[in-house]
């Protein structure tokens, strides 16, 4: 009798255990499959109180150029993972701007670099594009000229990868590894920080706005390394933006 009393509360244990196993399996599988982007229809506005804040030059340019969509980068931010590569004393020597007209020093001029000067104040634009392939919405914003980089958003369901790409025209002097050749341009993947979009999207919808965060994965750059003794910047960036994109021109194909 007390065998079988032990046999009975054996199997209960193991049944409970099982139990409570599938339902921790449940819950982390829920997990894994919950959006990852936000909808807030309050987006389209912090996307025209950013876009208040463009300069007279790019508002003309945008009437002729960005006719399918605009992104409003604000944050643009380097990160440099071989700091420890860096010449020593290097930052000791410091080059001070000349006045073209007096041949002095000019005190006035500022020397913030393209990044620092980027902010929501002071976004810059990037063409963007929204188009549907299958079920998957392509959301891409770039800007190329000589050089420039471009980002691809792939919204499928709850899914959302990211790739992020750098273009150098005039020399190879890109890598993703350091095992590869130089290359004039790099794909590589980024992390979604954050994707907010004004709806959920659909095909029949006339515009998108959104709002994105990325972080790429680390490549090399052999563009102005000159301060690290390994010849190349070993970086990845952190870039965030407001972007507003015509369906009209994506319903695709």
């Amino acid at each position: 009798m007390t065998q079988k009393i032990i046999l009975l509360k054996t199997r209960f244990l193991l049944r409970t255990t099982l139990q409570l196993n599938l339902l921790f399996i449940f819950l982390l599988s829920s997990q894994l499959v919950l959006p990852q982007y936000k909808v807030d229809s309050s987006i389209k506005k912090d996307y025209f109180k950013i876009h208040e804040n463009l300069k007279q030059e790019f508002k003309d340019e945008i009437i002729k150029e960005f006719k399918e969509g605009l992104s409003l980068v604000y944050q643009v931010k380097t990160d440099t993972l071989n700091k420890q590569d860096k010449i020593k004393d290097f930052n000791s020597i410091k080059l001070e701007p000349i006045n073209s007209e007096t041949g002095q020093i000019d005190t006035t001029e500022t020397t913030l670099t393209d990044e620092e000067r980027i902010s929501k104040n002071d976004p810059y634009p990037l063409n963007c594009s929204c188009s549907f392939k299958k079920d998957t919405l392509i959301i891409s914003s770039s800007i190329y000229l000589f050089s420039g980089f471009g980002v691809t958003a792939k919204v499928y369901k709850n899914n959302v990868r990211v790739t992020y790409s750098e273009v150098e025209s005039e020399v190879k002097s890109l890598k993703r590894t350091l095992k590869e050749a130089k290359r004039f341009e790099i794909t590589i993947p980024a992390k979604v920080n954050f994707l907010t979009m004004d709806r959920i999207p659909t095909r029949n919808m006339p515009e998108l706005f959104g709002h994105i965060g990325i972080l790429t994965s680390g490549y090399y750059s052999y563009i102005n390394a000159f301060e690290f003794e390994t010849d190349y910047i070993h970086k990845r960036m952190n870039l965030q933006f407001y972007f507003r994109c015509d369906m009209k021109s994506g319903l695709h194909k």
